[in-house]
């Protein structure tokens, strides 16, 4: 269990018209508990179950302070409540599955009535499964796949949550000193806000790179990052606002260590 007390103090003043200022100064005080339980069992020596129970909170920042002499209870914490279990198998090939249901229980203030004393609750439960190992002595593989049902209180879709997202990295080892990477990034279609019909759509990226022993503490290495230059969105922020993925670009790296 984890408790926390946080206090806040904002020295702010805002310019209304020429010689006339408001006073947008103000104190506030929060403190949140946040416990935690967890519970493994060994099945076999290959098979284990998890379950697990965790509570968290996150605090605003930045200019979210700048109205706290407004409304102070807009500025509580998010908090999170969390529940998971799943499976975890060590396959016999040398790869390790992994697979596990989720829910996410979210809480941020909501304003209603020009005060912020309600909560605005979103719920989100899907389910990941990912593998992991060696594949042979020179090819290491990590993949993951996650389904979401991210919606808020009214049963909308949240925004920027892809209902599906999938990756895949190798590395394969070509000798004691030259390696080369691929991997593929699938995210689904998502929304660029809660409830609305604006999408995101689904991209695909490829991302690739070498890496390459010089002696026994340098390494060189060439990482090229959305190699068939692909056009994206990752992130939204309005209605008619959205961030445009990286075009094709590359970065060589020359690692010491000494």
């Amino acid at each position: 269990v984890r408790f926390d007390e946080m206090d806040f103090d904002v020295n702010g003043i805002k310019r209304k018209s020429k010689g006339v200022f408001d006073d947008k100064s103000g104190k506030d005080s929060d403190s949140t508990t946040s416990p935690r339980v967890g519970l493994t069992f060994d099945v076999t020596n290959e098979a284990m179950l998890y379950a697990a129970y965790s509570e968290t909170f996150a605090p605003k920042g930045g200019d979210q302070y700048a109205m706290l002499a407004d409304d102070t209870d807009k500025l509580d914490p998010d908090s999170f409540e969390n529940i998971e279990f799943g499976v975890k198998y060590n396959l016999p090939t040398g790869l390790t599955l992994t697979a596990a249901y989720f829910e996410i229980e979210a809480n941020k203030p909501e304003e209603q009535g020009g005060l912020y004393n309600v909560m605005q609750k979103s719920d989100v439960t899907g389910f990941e499964i990912g593998l992991t190992g060696s594949l042979t002595d020179k090819w290491f593989l990590s993949a993951g796949y996650t389904d979401l049902d991210a919606k808020d209180k009214f049963g909308y879709r949240l925004r920027e949550a892809p209902e599906s997202a999938f990756s895949i990295w190798n590395n394969f080892l070509v000798s004691d000193r030259l390696a080369f990477n691929l991997g593929i990034i699938n995210q689904g279609e998502s929304h660029i806000k809660d409830g609305s019909d604006q999408i995101l759509p689904e991209y695909t990226r490829v991302d690739a790179g070498a890496s390459y022993l010089l002696t026994d503490n340098t390494r060189i290495g060439l990482n090229i990052e959305n190699l068939t230059d692909e056009l994206y969105f990752p992130h939204s922020h309005s209605t008619h606002q959205a961030s445009v993925g990286a075009p094709i670009n590359a970065m060589l790296s020359i690692t010491s260590s000494f």
